[in-house]
C-alpha cells in the first residue's frame, strides 16, 4: 500500500477537521475573548491584501467611462 505525501494530505479536507479541534482546545485553555482575538489576527493580516486587490488601477477609469 502506498502512502500519500504529507503535502497532499495537508491540502485536502484535513484542515476542516484540524481547525475546529484547535479552536476548541484553545477555548478550554483560554477565555473566549482571547480566542476571538487570536482568530481575528489572520483576518486582520489579510486586510492589506484585500485593499490592494480592490484598489483602482490606472487604466480602470478609461474602461468605466
Amino acid at each position: 500500500m502506498r502512502t500519500l505525501p504529507v503535502a497532499l494530505f495537508l491540502g485536502t479536507s484535513a484542515w476542516s477537521f484540524v481547525g475546529p479541534v484547535v479552536a476548541t482546545t484553545l477555548l478550554t485553555w483560554t477565555t473566549p475573548p482571547f480566542l476571538y482575538a487570536l482568530l481575528a489576527v489572520p483576518g486582520l493580516a489579510c486586510l492589506p491584501l484585500v485593499r490592494r486587490r480592490l484598489a483602482p488601477r490606472p487604466g480602470d477609469a478609461e474602461i468605466l467611462s
